[in-house]
């Protein structure tokens, strides 16, 4: 079965392929003919957080280097007078750029990142960090992929970042005060220079995504949001959490997990995490033990707990309302209580389509049981969806249309 990738770059192949050579005239260069191209796996991508890494993937359509009909080849080739320098070029642009590095050159090293910039000078270049050669995806494919990991300190300077040690370490001129990070609306710019077009010419075809947090607050307080979920539970029985945000979707490639300390457990007697920094995950026997995403490209996570009779040696009563909490990074996230096992008919129209999301049934297991904390309001979103969020939040949103009050 094919990827979401992969439909959309067979996609845009088959229609370069199957048409005449042309020409296409953008800014100062013009493109004759079919030529090579590069993709993203996504025009947009969610900043990663200071404690999880964001992995996106590049491919590189170049029939040239295609040059085994029987085995994989690669694009292992350094810039023409540039030694040591790869032809693929990453970089994150905010008016100034870093660049991440290097990739489909003859050699790898574990470089820093230019954030200087450096001169352009092919022997201080090659010390900038270069992934190495560039494999193909299959025999006679002519596409060749790899990918990047990227820190949420990964971006260009800004006072609007907070000082981060690491920063000394990863970027070639970062002092004690270095101050990077990714922000909203950052652009992600990968070029590939072609050594040799159809005219036999070099030629650099170009491909970016912005990174912005999906559905961000519009609040000007904090950047960040809790979500709630109550729900009266039965001891000992399994119940089902549910967490949607796509802001943790991080790699579209593969499931993730988080760790179950993003939920908060709150009864009338104790609170805590579900997770090991709360002290009592072994008490909740969560199964999976993580916050893990139903399919490889989601945006939802689910785990399935039971609730015990104490925690700590203090009692949970018999038909207790338990109250959940998340903290989002946007508005864009949705927790949902079911009880019993998980199933994927819950974030689902057909259990098959793991990545098609059913918010009806993902949202009415328990929307007429949220119930907001002090300092907290109940607004129903756009889309009839419940959130709690803080006062002038409210008042904001319902002013701009994108909400109205709770009856």
């Amino acid at each position: 079965m094919l990827s979401k990738f992969s439909i959309i770059f067979f996609g845009f192949l088959v229609t370069s392929v199957m048409l005449p050579p042309f020409s296409i005239v953008d800014g100062d260069s013009e493109i004759k003919g079919i030529s090579a191209s590069i993709a993203l796996d996504r025009s947009t991508y969610p900043i990663p957080s200071e404690l999880n890494n964001l992995e996106i993937s590049i491919r590189i359509f170049d029939p040239d280097f295609d040059k085994s009909p029987n085995g994989i080849d690669q694009i292992s080739e350094d810039l023409s007078d540039e030694p040591g320098v790869g032809p693929v070029k990453i970089s994150i642009i905010r008016g100034h750029s870093v660049v991440l590095g290097y990739a489909g050159g003859t050699s790898s090293n574990n470089g820093k990142l230019d954030s200087k910039p450096i001169e352009i000078i092919p022997s201080e270049k090659s010390q900038i960090k270069q992934f190495g050669p560039i494999m193909e995806t299959s025999p006679t494919s002519g596409i060749f992929e790899f990918d990047v990991v990227i820190k949420n300190i990964d971006g260009p300077e800004s006072s609007k970042c907070p000082v981060s040690n690491e920063a000394q370490i990863r970027f070639d001129d970062s002092t004690a005060l270095s101050r990077h990070c990714i922000l909203q609306g950052d652009i992600i710019l990968v070029e590939f220079t072609d050594p040799s077009d159809v005219s036999g010419n070099p030629r650099t075809v170009t491909a970016s995504g912005t990174f912005t947090l999906l559905n961000p607050s519009p609040s000007y307080g904090s950047s960040s949001e809790k979500i709630t979920a109550s729900k009266t539970v039965r001891i000992g029985h399994p119940l089902t959490l549910l967490l949607y945000d796509s802001n943790l979707n991080l790699d579209s490639d593969r499931a993730e997990t988080y760790t179950l300390d993003l939920i908060q457990f709150e009864s009338k007697n104790i609170r805590t995490t579900l997770g090991p920094v709360g002290g009592f995950q072994n008490e909740f026997n969560p199964k999976p033990s993580a916050l893990r995403e139903t399919g490889d490209n989601t945006g939802i996570f689910y785990t399935v707990i039971e609730i015990p009779r104490t925690i700590d040696g203090k009692r949970i009563d018999v038909n207790e309302k338990i109250e959940f909490e998340y903290t989002q990074r946007g508005l864009g996230a949705f927790l949902a209580v079911h009880q019993g096992t998980y199933s994927s008919k819950l974030t689902s129209n057909h259990p098959s389509e793991s990545d098609s999301i059913n918010i009806e049934n993902f949202r009415s297991t328990q929307l007429d049981e949220i119930t907001c904390k002090n300092m907290f309001v109940k607004i129903f979103k756009y889309d009839d969806s419940p959130a709690c969020v803080k006062p002038k939040t409210a008042e904001k949103l319902i002013e701009r249309g994108w909400a109205r009050p709770n009856p």
